[in-house]
């Protein structure tokens, strides 16, 4: 489920604020998950503030929580791409964290699921 048609198309994506917990892992360190927070989406990528951010050009496997049925999370599985990070939260109006390019989704239902969360967040409540 490649999201790119090898254009980059993220820097001209609209970016919605978000305040939402994600999880993360480095590739090949599994088990070694860290958890962030979303601080703003787009259909083709998200920014994530946490203390330390990977390294640029770093792999990242994303785990967004989701709503849970019988007892089973249904979170969202993407990977993705650290593209830029930022460092003292002084001189920025984001935390520190890092911007992440999506690459693909890492199981059938992700990719429908991450539009339709992307859209709920530009729904306006009433």
């Amino acid at each position: 489920f490649d999201l790119y048609d090898g254009g980059d198309i993220a820097s001209r994506a609209r970016r919605i604020d978000a305040e939402i917990p994600v999880r993360f892992a480095e590739k090949g360190r599994l088990r070694i998950k860290q958890v962030g927070r979303i601080v703003n989406v787009s259909l083709t990528g998200l920014y994530i503030g946490i203390p330390h951010p990977p390294h640029i050009n770093e792999i990242v496997d994303l785990w967004i929580p989701g709503p849970t049925w019988d007892g089973q999370e249904a979170s969202l599985k993407l990977r993705g791409q650290v593209r830029w990070w930022r460092g003292d939260p002084e001189e920025r109006a984001l935390p520190r964290g890092f911007g992440v390019k999506i690459l693909d989704y890492r199981d059938a239902t992700s990719r429908d699921r991450y539009r339709a969360f992307v859209q709920a967040l530009t729904v306006e409540p009433e």
